[in-house]
């Protein structure tokens, strides 16, 4: 007991100059790792952060890329339908229906689907929707008449109400692709427009 005792004086900082300086150098270590802990997480975290960062910049980036791959092929499918129209012998309503609804069919993204002529009536669309109403005024009419076009995402038009039915009530949001129909002169013969669901 006499020996333990004196250990423990002998580490009384009050006593001795050695403990005193022990303790002292305790503290400072003890701070120092505190310290270098502290920074060694704060830097970890950074990078931690900086590599999340970076992995979604690189996800936005495939997200967007393989979202303009994707509307591109669908203005492709509008520029191909275009011109199986254009080439085709039965340029009547009934059978241009029946082609946009097979198009439709095999790509049911597309909400709807017509065919305008040189003025904008709308001559045949997937379920007779706006069939014998005029697209002249549309934005996505007037483009393809220059040639394909491919636009932002908005809010239906023409067909909020039709397709909002369908929809459960919801209000929808489209983008137009259309694509003009060209015969082998190169004379415009009326566009193929299409809203493809957002």
């Amino acid at each position: 007991r006499g020996e333990r005792g004196a250990v423990i004086a002998g580490l009384d900082p009050r006593r001795h100059l050695a403990a005193a300086i022990g303790w002292s150098l305790l503290a400072v270590v003890a701070l120092a790792s505190l310290a270098a802990g502290d920074l060694a997480a704060s830097q970890a975290e950074r990078a931690e952060r900086e590599s999340t960062e970076r992995l979604m910049a690189q996800f936005a980036s495939q997200v967007a890329d393989g979202l303009g791959m994707n509307l591109r092929n669908r203005l492709s499918i509008v520029q191909a339908t275009a011109a199986q129209i254009a080439a085709s012998g039965d340029k009547g309503s009934d059978a241009l229906r029946r082609h946009l609804d097979a198009v439709q069919a095999q790509f049911p993204e597309f909400a709807w689907l017509g065919v305008a002529d040189v003025h904008g009536k709308v001559t045949a669309a997937t379920g007779g929707l706006l069939q014998g109403h005029s697209v002249a005024e549309r934005p996505w009419f007037a483009a393809a008449r220059a040639g394909p076009h491919l636009g932002d995402v908005h809010q239906a038009v023409l067909l909020q109400e039709p397709l909002r039915r369908a929809a459960g009530g919801r209000p929808l949001r489209f983008i137009d692709v259309a694509a003009p129909i060209r015969l082998d002169d190169g004379s415009l013969a009326g566009v193929v427009g299409g809203h493809l669901a957002w």
